[in-house]
């Protein structure tokens, strides 16, 4: 078993899990933030996984409406989600949940 924490998606992050010994991060990016802007920093993330021998087991993001009042799909966050997906394959991070 590996046990994780969540923390934040820097190098402070990072560190933090690394303090306490333990083998994973989770990154909840939720409403209210850009997860395009993770997605651009993929490598800078890659990296410093390396660096701390800390894997992301998980992404999530949570508080989204994903279907509107219409029953229509909400393309701003279906996008969002799709980035977060596509983050997490860049970090070889096997789970992404969203609620």
């Amino acid at each position: 078993m590996k046990l994780g924490i969540i923390t934040d998606a820097s190098e402070r992050g990072f560190a933090y899990v690394r303090n306490y010994g333990l083998d994973t991060a989770e990154f909840c990016i939720n409403v209210g933030n850009d997860a395009k802007q993770y997605l651009a920093r993929a490598d800078e993330l890659k990296a410093l996984s390396g660096q701390y021998g800390v894997k992301v087991a998980s992404i999530g993001r949570w508080g989204s409406q994903r279907l509107l009042d219409d029953g229509s799909v909400n393309a701003y966050e279906q996008e969002q989600d799709f980035a977060l997906i596509d983050l997490a394959a860049a970090l070889g991070c096997p789970n992404f949940v969203c609620g």
